[in-house]
Protein backbone atom coordinates (compact mmCIF):
# COMPACT_ATOMS: atom_id res chain seq x y z
CA UNK A 1 0.00 0.00 0.00
CA UNK A 2 1.41 3.43 -1.28
CA UNK A 3 1.71 6.00 1.69
CA UNK A 4 0.26 9.27 1.12
CA UNK A 5 2.88 12.07 0.83
CA UNK A 6 2.63 14.31 4.04
CA UNK A 7 1.77 17.79 2.84
CA UNK A 8 3.95 20.49 4.47
CA UNK A 9 1.65 23.47 3.96
CA UNK A 10 -2.00 24.31 2.78
CA UNK A 11 -2.83 27.56 1.31
CA UNK A 12 -6.35 28.04 2.53
CA UNK A 13 -8.12 31.01 0.03
CA UNK A 14 -11.84 31.89 0.13
CA UNK A 15 -13.80 33.75 -2.71
CA UNK A 16 -16.51 35.70 -3.65
CA UNK A 17 -17.09 37.03 -7.01
CA UNK A 18 -13.95 38.16 -7.44
CA UNK A 19 -13.69 36.94 -11.00
CA UNK A 20 -11.22 40.04 -11.88
CA UNK A 21 -8.77 38.80 -9.26
CA UNK A 22 -8.78 35.63 -8.74
CA UNK A 23 -6.23 34.27 -11.52
CA UNK A 24 -3.69 36.68 -9.93
CA UNK A 25 -3.96 35.23 -6.98
CA UNK A 26 -3.95 31.22 -7.56
CA UNK A 27 -1.32 32.12 -10.08
CA UNK A 28 0.61 33.55 -7.14
CA UNK A 29 0.22 30.28 -5.44
CA UNK A 30 1.36 28.25 -8.23
CA UNK A 31 4.93 30.21 -8.61
CA UNK A 32 5.89 29.39 -4.89
CA UNK A 33 9.43 27.64 -4.63
CA UNK A 34 8.73 24.98 -1.91
CA UNK A 35 10.82 21.63 -0.80
CA UNK A 36 8.12 20.18 0.32
CA UNK A 37 4.72 19.31 -0.85
CA UNK A 38 1.76 22.03 -1.02
CA UNK A 39 -2.02 21.72 -1.45
CA UNK A 40 -4.23 24.64 -2.39
CA UNK A 41 -7.92 24.41 -0.41
CA UNK A 42 -10.23 26.82 -2.12
CA UNK A 43 -13.85 27.57 -0.51
CA UNK A 44 -16.20 29.63 -2.72
CA UNK A 45 -19.24 31.30 -1.50
CA UNK A 46 -21.76 30.60 -4.15
CA UNK A 47 -20.01 33.43 -6.64
CA UNK A 48 -22.54 34.55 -8.84
CA UNK A 49 -19.96 35.73 -11.38
CA UNK A 50 -17.08 33.61 -13.24
CA UNK A 51 -15.14 32.78 -10.31
CA UNK A 52 -16.24 29.19 -9.98
CA UNK A 53 -15.61 28.69 -13.24
CA UNK A 54 -12.16 29.55 -13.30
CA UNK A 55 -11.22 28.08 -9.92
CA UNK A 56 -13.11 24.60 -11.70
CA UNK A 57 -10.47 25.39 -14.64
CA UNK A 58 -7.54 25.61 -12.39
CA UNK A 59 -8.49 22.63 -10.35
CA UNK A 60 -8.74 20.64 -13.57
CA UNK A 61 -5.35 21.63 -14.30
CA UNK A 62 -4.09 20.52 -11.25
CA UNK A 63 -5.55 18.01 -9.82
CA UNK A 64 -3.02 16.73 -7.47
CA UNK A 65 -2.56 20.25 -5.74
CA UNK A 66 -5.88 22.06 -5.54
CA UNK A 67 -9.05 20.76 -3.30
CA UNK A 68 -11.83 22.77 -3.60
CA UNK A 69 -15.52 23.69 -2.51
CA UNK A 70 -17.98 25.38 -3.83
CA UNK A 71 -20.85 26.23 -1.42
CA UNK A 72 -24.37 25.98 -2.69
CA UNK A 73 -25.59 28.98 -0.85
CA UNK A 74 -24.10 31.99 0.25
CA UNK A 75 -22.63 31.26 3.88
CA UNK A 76 -20.94 34.02 4.37
CA UNK A 77 -16.81 35.04 5.37
CA UNK A 78 -16.47 33.20 8.26
CA UNK A 79 -18.55 30.35 7.59
CA UNK A 80 -16.45 29.71 4.72
CA UNK A 81 -12.99 30.08 6.15
CA UNK A 82 -14.21 27.66 8.62
CA UNK A 83 -15.29 25.33 6.16
CA UNK A 84 -11.86 26.05 3.73
CA UNK A 85 -9.63 25.43 7.02
CA UNK A 86 -11.16 21.86 7.75
CA UNK A 87 -10.77 20.68 4.59
CA UNK A 88 -6.36 21.68 4.85
CA UNK A 89 -4.13 19.04 5.69
CA UNK A 90 -1.19 20.46 5.61
CA UNK A 91 1.00 20.87 8.69
CA UNK A 92 1.12 24.88 8.34
CA UNK A 93 -1.71 27.29 6.94
CA UNK A 94 -0.97 30.19 4.94
CA UNK A 95 -4.30 32.77 4.47
CA UNK A 96 -5.08 34.86 1.24
CA UNK A 97 -8.47 35.72 0.45
CA UNK A 98 -9.37 35.77 -3.81
CA UNK A 99 -8.89 39.56 -4.36
CA UNK A 100 -5.26 39.88 -2.67
CA UNK A 101 -2.49 37.84 -3.94
CA UNK A 102 1.58 37.23 -3.41
CA UNK A 103 4.68 39.05 -4.35
CA UNK A 104 7.15 36.67 -3.72
CA UNK A 105 8.25 33.13 -4.72
CA UNK A 106 9.77 32.31 -1.58
CA UNK A 107 7.53 33.44 0.67
CA UNK A 108 5.98 29.57 1.61
CA UNK A 109 9.63 28.25 2.01
CA UNK A 110 10.88 31.11 4.75
CA UNK A 111 7.76 30.88 6.70
CA UNK A 112 7.89 27.08 6.91
CA UNK A 113 11.26 27.52 7.37
CA UNK A 114 10.33 29.97 10.45
CA UNK A 115 8.12 27.45 12.00
CA UNK A 116 10.18 24.27 11.54
CA UNK A 117 13.04 26.49 13.22
CA UNK A 118 11.23 27.79 15.90
CA UNK A 119 9.17 25.33 17.92
CA UNK A 120 7.73 27.55 20.50
CA UNK A 121 5.80 29.71 17.69
CA UNK A 122 2.63 29.62 16.27
CA UNK A 123 2.52 31.46 13.56
CA UNK A 124 4.44 33.96 12.04
CA UNK A 125 3.89 37.07 9.04
CA UNK A 126 5.33 39.50 7.09
CA UNK A 127 4.81 42.97 5.92
CA UNK A 128 2.55 43.43 3.11
CA UNK A 129 2.27 46.25 0.35
CA UNK A 130 -0.80 48.06 0.26
CA UNK A 131 -2.62 49.03 -2.61
CA UNK A 132 -5.42 51.36 -3.84
CA UNK A 133 -6.93 49.80 -6.86
CA UNK A 134 -7.50 52.69 -8.56
CA UNK A 135 -5.27 54.40 -7.38
CA UNK A 136 -6.87 56.51 -5.07
CA UNK A 137 -3.61 57.04 -2.50
CA UNK A 138 0.13 56.27 -2.69
CA UNK A 139 0.86 52.03 -1.84
CA UNK A 140 2.28 52.05 1.38
CA UNK A 141 3.43 48.83 3.72
CA UNK A 142 1.50 47.44 6.97
CA UNK A 143 2.92 47.19 9.25
CA UNK A 144 5.22 50.10 9.23
CA UNK A 145 6.96 48.93 12.18
CA UNK A 146 9.84 46.47 12.19
CA UNK A 147 11.05 45.74 15.54
CA UNK A 148 9.97 42.07 16.27
CA UNK A 149 9.38 42.49 19.94
CA UNK A 150 5.73 45.20 19.51
CA UNK A 151 4.21 42.26 18.15
CA UNK A 152 3.01 40.40 21.39
CA UNK A 153 -0.31 38.81 22.44
CA UNK A 154 -0.78 41.74 24.24
CA UNK A 155 -0.61 44.11 21.59
CA UNK A 156 -2.36 41.65 19.55
CA UNK A 157 -5.47 42.09 21.73
CA UNK A 158 -5.46 45.48 20.75
CA UNK A 159 -5.13 45.59 17.71
CA UNK A 160 -5.13 43.29 14.99
CA UNK A 161 -1.57 43.96 12.89
CA UNK A 162 -1.07 41.02 10.88
CA UNK A 163 -2.51 41.13 7.22
CA UNK A 164 -4.92 38.00 6.29
CA UNK A 165 -2.89 37.36 3.01
CA UNK A 166 0.38 37.24 5.40
CA UNK A 167 0.06 34.60 8.07
CA UNK A 168 1.07 31.10 7.93
CA UNK A 169 -0.32 29.30 11.34
CA UNK A 170 0.83 26.03 13.03
CA UNK A 171 -2.23 24.13 12.44
CA UNK A 172 -4.80 23.18 15.22
CA UNK A 173 -8.72 21.67 15.12
CA UNK A 174 -10.90 23.97 13.73
CA UNK A 175 -14.33 21.97 14.32
CA UNK A 176 -15.49 24.71 17.04
CA UNK A 177 -14.08 27.78 15.35
CA UNK A 178 -17.66 29.94 15.52
CA UNK A 179 -19.32 31.50 12.20
CA UNK A 180 -20.94 34.49 13.61
CA UNK A 181 -18.41 36.96 14.06
CA UNK A 182 -16.18 39.63 11.58
CA UNK A 183 -13.37 39.92 11.45
CA UNK A 184 -12.80 36.18 11.46
CA UNK A 185 -8.84 36.51 10.57
CA UNK A 186 -8.44 39.00 14.15
CA UNK A 187 -9.99 35.86 15.56
CA UNK A 188 -7.66 33.27 13.53
CA UNK A 189 -4.41 34.63 14.85
CA UNK A 190 -5.67 35.46 18.66
CA UNK A 191 -6.53 31.37 18.18
CA UNK A 192 -3.84 29.97 17.61
CA UNK A 193 -1.45 32.84 19.46
CA UNK A 194 -2.91 30.91 22.48
CA UNK A 195 -0.25 28.00 22.00
CA UNK A 196 2.53 30.03 21.08
CA UNK A 197 5.04 33.03 20.30
CA UNK A 198 4.21 35.37 17.51
CA UNK A 199 6.67 35.59 14.57
CA UNK A 200 8.14 38.37 12.71
CA UNK A 201 10.28 37.71 8.81
CA UNK A 202 10.72 41.34 7.93
CA UNK A 203 10.24 40.88 4.07
CA UNK A 204 7.36 42.48 2.23
CA UNK A 205 6.01 38.93 0.34
CA UNK A 206 2.17 39.75 -0.60
CA UNK A 207 -0.09 42.32 -1.71
CA UNK A 208 -3.00 43.63 -0.25
CA UNK A 209 -5.94 45.63 -2.69
CA UNK A 210 -8.24 48.08 -1.89
CA UNK A 211 -11.31 48.55 -3.60
CA UNK A 212 -14.72 49.18 -3.28
CA UNK A 213 -16.03 45.71 -3.12
CA UNK A 214 -14.33 44.70 -0.16
CA UNK A 215 -16.19 44.65 3.32
CA UNK A 216 -14.19 47.43 4.88
CA UNK A 217 -13.83 49.82 2.00
CA UNK A 218 -15.96 52.26 4.50
CA UNK A 219 -15.27 51.34 7.49
CA UNK A 220 -14.58 54.75 8.17
CA UNK A 221 -16.33 56.98 5.99
CA UNK A 222 -19.82 55.09 6.83
CA UNK A 223 -20.04 53.39 10.19
CA UNK A 224 -23.81 53.31 10.15
CA UNK A 225 -23.93 51.27 7.34
CA UNK A 226 -20.74 49.19 8.50
CA UNK A 227 -22.58 48.67 11.72
CA UNK A 228 -25.92 47.80 10.62
CA UNK A 229 -24.79 45.21 8.50
CA UNK A 230 -21.48 43.59 10.50
CA UNK A 231 -22.27 45.82 13.87
CA UNK A 232 -23.47 42.04 15.69
CA UNK A 233 -20.87 39.65 14.57
CA UNK A 234 -18.15 42.47 15.40
CA UNK A 235 -19.40 42.36 19.02
CA UNK A 236 -19.76 38.71 18.87
CA UNK A 237 -15.84 38.35 17.81
CA UNK A 238 -15.45 40.39 21.39
CA UNK A 239 -17.62 37.60 23.03
CA UNK A 240 -15.64 34.92 21.59
CA UNK A 241 -12.05 36.44 22.18
CA UNK A 242 -12.74 36.47 26.19
CA UNK A 243 -14.16 33.27 26.25
CA UNK A 244 -10.05 32.41 24.81
CA UNK A 245 -8.54 35.09 27.12
CA UNK A 246 -10.53 35.55 29.77
CA UNK A 247 -7.65 36.91 31.97
CA UNK A 248 -7.25 39.88 29.35
CA UNK A 249 -10.86 41.18 29.48
CA UNK A 250 -9.21 44.88 30.21
CA UNK A 251 -8.12 45.09 27.10
CA UNK A 252 -10.77 43.36 25.01
CA UNK A 253 -13.25 45.83 26.63
CA UNK A 254 -11.27 48.59 25.93
CA UNK A 255 -11.90 47.51 22.24
CA UNK A 256 -15.87 46.75 22.61
CA UNK A 257 -15.83 50.09 24.27
CA UNK A 258 -14.32 52.21 20.95
CA UNK A 259 -16.79 50.50 18.84
CA UNK A 260 -19.62 51.26 20.80
CA UNK A 261 -18.32 55.12 20.96
CA UNK A 262 -17.97 54.94 16.88
CA UNK A 263 -21.28 53.68 16.36
CA UNK A 264 -22.97 56.62 18.78
CA UNK A 265 -20.38 59.15 17.22
CA UNK A 266 -22.11 57.86 13.83
CA UNK A 267 -25.76 57.83 14.94
CA UNK A 268 -27.79 57.20 17.77
CA UNK A 269 -30.86 55.63 16.39
CA UNK A 270 -29.03 52.17 16.47
CA UNK A 271 -29.11 52.30 20.49
CA UNK A 272 -31.72 50.23 21.56
CA UNK A 273 -30.20 47.57 19.02
CA UNK A 274 -26.73 47.75 20.31
CA UNK A 275 -27.97 47.31 23.74
CA UNK A 276 -30.18 44.22 23.09
CA UNK A 277 -27.16 42.64 21.86
CA UNK A 278 -24.48 43.68 24.24
CA UNK A 279 -27.29 42.11 26.99
CA UNK A 280 -27.02 39.03 24.73
CA UNK A 281 -23.67 37.95 23.79
CA UNK A 282 -21.79 39.68 27.01
CA UNK A 283 -22.31 38.55 30.93
CA UNK A 284 -24.67 40.66 33.05
CA UNK A 285 -21.66 42.60 35.33
CA UNK A 286 -20.02 43.82 31.94
CA UNK A 287 -23.36 44.29 29.65
CA UNK A 288 -24.69 46.57 32.82
CA UNK A 289 -21.15 48.26 32.65
CA UNK A 290 -21.53 48.30 28.44
CA UNK A 291 -24.79 49.88 28.58
CA UNK A 292 -24.18 52.23 31.18
CA UNK A 293 -21.47 53.46 29.02
CA UNK A 294 -23.27 53.16 26.33
CA UNK A 295 -26.23 55.51 27.31
CA UNK A 296 -23.41 57.83 28.56
CA UNK A 297 -22.47 58.26 25.24
CA UNK A 298 -25.86 58.75 23.79
CA UNK A 299 -26.54 61.59 26.09
CA UNK A 300 -23.20 63.34 25.28
CA UNK A 301 -24.08 62.77 21.54
CA UNK A 302 -27.45 65.04 21.55
CA UNK A 303 -26.31 67.29 23.60
CA UNK A 304 -23.43 68.12 20.62
CA UNK A 305 -26.17 67.80 17.78
CA UNK A 306 -27.88 70.17 20.11
CA UNK A 307 -24.94 72.68 20.01
CA UNK A 308 -24.49 71.72 16.21
CA UNK A 309 -27.91 73.05 15.47
CA UNK A 310 -27.58 76.17 17.94
CA UNK A 311 -24.10 76.65 15.78
CA UNK A 312 -25.74 75.85 12.31
CA UNK A 313 -28.73 77.84 12.96
CA UNK A 314 -26.38 81.03 14.00
CA UNK A 315 -24.61 80.19 10.70
CA UNK A 316 -27.17 80.67 9.16
CA UNK A 317 -28.65 84.03 9.98
CA UNK A 318 -24.62 85.07 9.79
CA UNK A 319 -24.95 83.96 5.71
CA UNK A 320 -28.46 85.35 5.54
CA UNK A 321 -27.08 88.97 7.06
CA UNK A 322 -24.25 88.97 4.60
CA UNK A 323 -27.22 87.91 1.52
CA UNK A 324 -28.89 91.20 2.97
CA UNK A 325 -25.86 93.42 2.86
CA UNK A 326 -24.40 92.50 -0.59
CA UNK A 327 -28.34 93.35 -1.84
CA UNK A 328 -28.25 96.64 0.10
CA UNK A 329 -24.84 97.31 -1.42
CA UNK A 330 -26.44 96.40 -4.58
CA UNK A 331 -28.80 98.50 -4.73
CA UNK A 332 -26.78 101.48 -2.97
CA UNK A 333 -24.14 100.99 -6.28
CA UNK A 334 -27.11 101.44 -8.81
CA UNK A 335 -28.33 104.58 -7.07
CA UNK A 336 -25.07 106.54 -6.76
CA UNK A 337 -24.64 105.40 -10.46
CA UNK A 338 -27.90 106.91 -11.44
CA UNK A 339 -28.49 110.80 -12.71
CA UNK A 340 -30.82 112.02 -10.12
CA UNK A 341 -27.99 111.01 -7.45
CA UNK A 342 -25.62 112.55 -9.12
CA UNK A 343 -27.83 116.01 -9.94
CA UNK A 344 -28.62 115.58 -5.90
CA UNK A 345 -24.68 115.43 -5.08
CA UNK A 346 -23.45 118.52 -7.31
CA UNK A 347 -26.56 120.23 -5.70
CA UNK A 348 -25.63 119.41 -2.14
CA UNK A 349 -21.72 120.11 -2.90
CA UNK A 350 -23.17 124.05 -4.60
CA UNK A 351 -25.24 124.81 -1.18
CA UNK A 352 -22.61 123.36 1.63
CA UNK A 353 -20.00 124.96 -0.43
CA UNK A 354 -17.89 122.14 -0.62
CA UNK A 355 -17.04 122.68 -3.99
CA UNK A 356 -16.95 125.76 -5.94
CA UNK A 357 -20.39 125.33 -7.70
CA UNK A 358 -18.83 126.81 -11.16
CA UNK A 359 -16.40 124.05 -11.20
CA UNK A 360 -18.78 121.83 -10.30
CA UNK A 361 -20.63 122.91 -12.86
CA UNK A 362 -18.58 122.78 -15.20
CA UNK A 363 -17.22 119.60 -14.73
CA UNK A 364 -20.69 118.24 -14.89
CA UNK A 365 -20.92 119.56 -17.71
CA UNK A 366 -17.68 118.29 -19.74
CA UNK A 367 -18.76 114.79 -18.65
CA UNK A 368 -22.01 115.12 -20.33
CA UNK A 369 -20.95 116.63 -23.48
CA UNK A 370 -17.90 114.01 -23.61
Amino acid sequence: MTKTPKIKASIVCVTYNQESYIRETIDSFLMQKLNDIYQIVISDDCSTDSTRDIILEYAQKYPDIFKINLQDSNVGVARNFKDALMLADGEYIALCEGDDFWIDETKLQRQVDFLDNHKNYSLCFHPVRVFFENGEEKDSVHPLQTDAKVFTLQNLLKENFIQTNSVMYRRRDYSHIPTNILPIDWYLHLYHAETGSIGFINRVMSAYRRHPNGIWWNAYSDIEKIWSKYGEPHLALYSEILKIYPGYSEQVVANISTALEGVVTADTKHTLDIITVVKKMFNSHLSEMLILELEKGVAYRKELEKRDAALSHRAQEIVDLKATNTLLNSELVKMKSSRSWKATTIMHSVLYGIQHPIKVTRKFIAKRLG
